[in-house]
């Protein structure tokens, strides 16, 4: 997780928006309530599809402890990898907090109504860390 050698990373913000990654699980999550669990279509049809419930749980890496980062978000991981020398992997708490604070952002923004597109077809969202829950979003009361 992260860019390594000057190479842009997902989670790198632009044109004021959210960053790439946010946009890459939002284009996933509405081209799945569009036409379904199926291949490549010609034609994308809105078809009546619903989630009543999504568990976006974050593991933390099968690594030695000391390869963990702290949870700290990424500009200050990048600066003690580079002050440690350790190439530390990011924190599942930090890559969660990540996940909450930008899904928020996609639905409270100036543009949000876009997003609010899917939220309609959702019931709620279950944050956990390591199969612990940490946070319940729910979007749409059925």
């Amino acid at each position: 997780m992260g860019a390594a050698g000057g190479r842009r990373s997902g989670y790198d913000g632009g044109d004021g928006g959210p960053p790439v990654i946010v946009w890459a699980f939002f284009n996933l999550l509405e081209r799945f309530l569009q036409v379904g669990p199926v291949s490549r279509q010609n034609k994308p049809h809105d078809k009546p599809i619903k989630i009543r419930h999504i568990i976006l749980d974050v593991l933390t890496p099968n690594v030695p402890a000391d390869m963990i980062g702290p949870n700290i978000r990424q500009n200050r991981l990048r600066r003690l990898r580079k002050q440690s020398g350790i190439n530390y992997l990011k924190n599942p708490r930090t890559v969660l907090a990540f996940i909450m604070e930008y899904l928020g952002f996609l639905e409270g923004s100036p543009g949000g109504e876009i997003a609010s597109v899917a939220y309609e077809k959702l019931g709620k969202i279950t944050f956990m860390v390591d199969g612990v829950m940490v946070r319940e979003f729910i979007a749409t009361k059925w």
